[in-house]
């Protein structure tokens, strides 16, 4: 499997290789884990396997019937993150205890980790959201419904909803609990490798697990010490997974008219937990490319050169059983 970490290890870029061994670190492994689906042209239409095929027993003479699985198609474009950084030539003559490139390099990249983690959530998802952007997993799992849905469209734990990949916690809003991690856990056929969640939501899942003495793995057999796993996945902070989600309406929770940014309050107090399965036939990154860094050159009204980073990346959902959501939960509750 092709991850970033492969074409890291390909750059010839050694600012580049240097500046992706912090990034990986500083992004919470996430970037690194991912894997990667190299396209060509500006975004790709791919089938999406909604019915898995079936076999059939039969008997003598019994006409053996035909069963490939089901598709439908969707598409995910190649968008483009680009962003400028100068550094001053004064500061790269004068130094000799770093390489100011290298510390302008993170500075910039810190910025790209924090867009790109967002719209990795959001993307073409909110009222702020733009279609220069790729679409995020809360847009993916919506369009497991259908190309044109907007809302995650889910049901009460033990029914089911027009969307199977929506699983809500509670009708409106409430508590998480261990039950709902499990139904999560398995929405993702094939197992999920990875939940994705905020910190608040981590902080209550430590709580139940507390509570329950359940057996979850931290980073140290330690009071106090996060968990980093639920079963066999692997848990993931992202910070741009909000707590300030609106309350569901009959299981529905919707997300084309979401202030993404709006003060956290009664009516919009929920978060997401998202179970996923990384993989090149499941949830992937696509691009064209790997992410580069140009010399544009001296700047003419400043000393200084002026670096461009640059990723065309996107994000696809290959399979509609390698991604689930939980909602309806209320962190605080």
């Amino acid at each position: 499997m092709q991850t970033l970490t492969n074409y890291q290890l390909l750059d010839k870029d050694l600012i580049m290789q240097g500046v992706y061994d912090w990034l990986f670190e500083f992004s919470g492994g996430l970037l690194a884990k991912m894997p990667v689906v190299e396209v060509s042209g500006n975004g790709i239409k791919y089938n999406v396997e909604t019915a898995y095929p079936s076999a059939t027993w039969v008997s003598t003479n019994d006409t053996i019937p035909e069963s490939a699985g089901t598709y439908e198609q969707r598409s995910a474009s190649i968008s483009r993150l680009i962003g400028d950084i100068d550094v001053d030539k004064f500061a790269v003559a004068v130094n000799s205890t770093q390489n100011p490139l290298v510390v302008e390099m993170k500075r910039k990249l810190r910025g790209f980790w924090n867009e790109w983690a967002d719209q990795l959530i959001h993307g073409q998802t909110t009222t702020s959201s733009t279609t220069k952007q790729p679409k995020g997993l809360i847009r993916l799992i919506a369009e497991i419904e259908s190309e044109s849905t907007t809302d995650l469209d889910g049901a009460a734990l033990a029914t089911t909803g027009n969307n199977s990949q929506v699983i809500a916690q509670n009708t409106t809003s409430g508590a998480l609990t261990l039950a709902g991690m499990d139904i999560l856990r398995d929405a993702c056929k094939g197992q999920a490798t990875h939940f994705i969640m905020s910190f608040a939501a981590r902080r209550k899942l430590d709580a139940l697990a507390r509570a329950a003495g359940n057996n979850l793995v931290h980073d140290k057999d330690q009071l106090g010490y996060p968990t980093t796993r639920y079963g066999n996945q692997e848990i993931i902070i992202n910070d741009h997974v909000h707590d300030n989600y609106p309350d569901s309406s009959s299981s529905v929770t919707t997300i084309g008219t979401a202030v993404k940014n709006v003060t956290r309050a009664s009516g919009v107090d929920n978060t997401f937990i998202f179970a996923v399965r990384l993989a090149e036939d499941g949830f992937s990154i696509i691009q064209s490319g790997a992410m580069t860094q140009e010399n544009i050159g001296t700047v003419q009204n400043k000393d200084a050169e002026r670096h461009r980073v640059k990723w065309y990346n996107g994000l696809a959902l290959f399979d509609k059983y390698s991604a689930a959501v939980l909602t309806s939960i209320n962190p605080d509750s």
